[in-house]
């Protein structure tokens, strides 16, 4: 119901408030000038910048989320991370790694898995297994529970160390008891490779583990 009633609002912005913006003559500086004029309110223009980007200008859109995010409305900053740090402008990507971590620090658990997956596959950054790590389980703090099978994956890796079955299976675990998609598969597959007198390391791990997760 919700996502209709911003579709309605979308087309009374474009076609009633923002008449001329139905035409070919449309322009961003239209726009932004009656905004200065007649509105400051960040919601209207995040409506606009939605509507823009759903007709597939970018760059209109753009300019409208960070209007909207500098205004300190916190969809437009989550929506502008997520286009910018697809940009293949280095200013345009740390700009939009900025607006991720902001988003992550205003609750928004998603935009801290993006950031652990870009700095664990080295997306358009260098790639860093600690920042990823942390972003995963800063994600998680923020109710984004799908990023403890990120880590289990991380942990199955190794890196640096041997992989470690056990730090695997805590973070599987806990993702199969707070019944995320496909963490019971991942952990029956995990179970055969531990013995049972190390179940109670697995049960340290998790307590370990949620222990700081909360701390953060």
């Amino acid at each position: 119901m919700k996502k209709y009633k911003q579709i309605i609002y979308l087309i009374f912005l474009a076609f009633i408030i923002f008449p001329k913006l139905s035409f070919p003559s449309e322009n961003f500086s239209d726009a932004m000038q009656w905004y200065e004029n007649r509105s400051k309110n960040p919601n209207d223009t995040y409506i606009l910048a939605l509507f823009y980007e759903n007709k597939g200008d970018v760059q209109n859109a753009k300019q409208l989320f960070r209007f909207s995010a500098e205004k300190g409305f916190k969809p437009a900053g989550l929506r502008l991370g997520l286009i910018l740090s697809n940009s293949k402008i280095n200013d345009e990507i740390d700009e939009g790694l900025y607006w991720l971590e902001n988003s992550l620090n205003n609750g928004y658990g998603e935009a801290g898995r993006l950031l652990g997956q870009i700095f664990e596959h080295g997306i358009k950054v260098n790639r860093d297994i600690d920042k990823a790590i942390y972003f995963y389980k800063k994600s998680i703090k923020f109710g984004e529970n799908l990023s403890y099978l990120n880590l289990a994956n991380l942990t199955l890796q190794g890196f640096e160390n041997q992989p470690d079955i056990n730090l695997a299976i805590a973070y599987s675990f806990i993702a199969s008891k707070k019944r995320v998609e496909n963490a019971k598969l991942f952990l029956d597959e995990l179970l055969p490779y531990i013995k049972e007198k190390e179940w109670y390391e697995v049960e340290i791990l998790m307590s370990l583990i949620e222990s700081e997760i909360k701390k953060m």
